[in-house]
């Protein structure tokens, strides 16, 4: 009986474990954090109309989550929470929601050591767009066929 139960206690262990690791995805994903732009802003420079909407002096962010979306940060808050508080100065409840659903939502892949694998829907199309990326420190720098990103680690 007692050979029984260390056996099953030592199953348990190894199921454990097993779970854990399958949870941690057997290895650190070295994107999860919060990232922010070096220099010019989130969306490609130009403050791209943040400035009509009062938000130019936020710091925008991206959020690599361990599930593997990506998340838009304004103040370190998503970034449909506020963009949700800022139309209420001039749209109705129904508008926003509207509004809101379009917004598209974000998802990631790393592939070994240095591919990152960025898919991107809006309604029913997906796009998908992949690029290599190195981090050194604190900066991750991005390459993809639109050119080179580079953003901070900020969490």
């Amino acid at each position: 009986m007692k050979k029984v139960l260390n056996k099953a206690v030592l199953v348990a262990l190894v199921l454990t474990m097993m779970l854990s690791l399958a949870a941690c995805g057997g290895g650190s994903n070295p994107l999860i954090g919060e990232w922010v732009p070096e220099g010019a802003d989130l969306f490609g420079g130009g403050g791209s109309g943040m400035e009509l909407l009062g938000l130019a002096d936020k710091v925008f962010s991206v959020e690599f989550s361990k599930k593997g979306t990506v998340n838009l940060l304004i103040d370190g808050e998503p970034f449909k929470e506020v963009m949700k508080d800022t139309m209420k100065m001039f749209a109705t409840e129904e508008k926003i929601e509207q509004a809101l659903a379009m917004m598209p939502e974000f998802k990631y892949e790393v592939k070994g050591d240095d591919q990152l694998i960025m898919r991107t829907k809006e309604g029913e199309n997906v796009v998908e767009e992949t690029f290599t990326f190195k981090i050194e420190g604190k900066t991750l720098t991005m390459t993809g066929k639109n050119g080179v990103k580079t953003i901070m680690k900020r969490k």
